[in-house]
């Protein structure tokens, strides 16, 4: 990549892939290298154990498809919208562990709409943090990062303050404040959010 695109690729190499980002585009891509598993799955590099490790990409995207139907269509969005929000707010959730996440939150309770959805997982999101969630298919490799105690200190504060400011947006919002619950929204997301 580097060699294709010298001036306009930025690469950073993660725990199990190799993330992309070739200017001009608005997304990147994650390249993980894999080896096909007999009976099913792939064998991935884990670069903190230093071992590879058993994943079943196929399962896992089933897995959230039937999370996301019985969601009414609403948890992928969500996830997508706490992904933003995790990339502006010190990028300690790896994005498999904020999909699992929000499945689980919403595989307990109803996911009504986008605001209210969004507020039920900044709440929760204190009690994820820093603890152990392994892959759901094999239960041998976690999928969340390993962060040190100021990282998840940091990450646990800005998640409970933006989760106040998400019952505020909803407050302002029922009283019929529109401007001022955008506002909040924009104090949560940061960049990003639409005018």
């Amino acid at each position: 990549m580097q060699n294709a695109y010298p001036r306009g690729a930025n690469i950073k190499k993660q725990n199990r892939s190799v993330n992309v980002q070739i200017a001009g585009l608005p997304f990147g891509f994650d390249l993980t290298p894999a080896w096909l598993r007999h009976p099913d799955g792939y064998w991935i590099p884990d670069a903190d154990s230093g071992n590879w490790i058993p994943s079943d990409p196929e399962l896992h995207a089933a897995m959230m498809t039937r999370a996301n139907e019985q969601s009414g269509g609403k948890l992928k969005p969500i996830i997508k919208m706490v992904k933003h929000w995790s990339r502006n707010n010190y990028d300690g959730l790896c994005s498999f562990h904020i999909e699992l996440i929000c499945a689980d939150i919403f595989g307990r309770q109803a996911l009504v709409n986008y605001p209210t959805g969004m507020t039920i997982v900044l709440a929760n999101l204190p009690t994820y943090i820093n603890t152990t969630m392994m892959d759901p298919v094999y239960r041998i490799s976690k999928v969340n990062k390993e962060l040190s105690a100021d990282a998840a200190a940091q990450l646990d504060l800005r998640a409970r303050s933006d989760g106040r400011r998400a019952i505020d947006a909803l407050k302002f919002e029922n009283a019929g404040y529109h401007d001022e619950a955008i506002a909040k929204w924009k104090e949560i997301f940061l960049s990003g959010f639409p005018k």
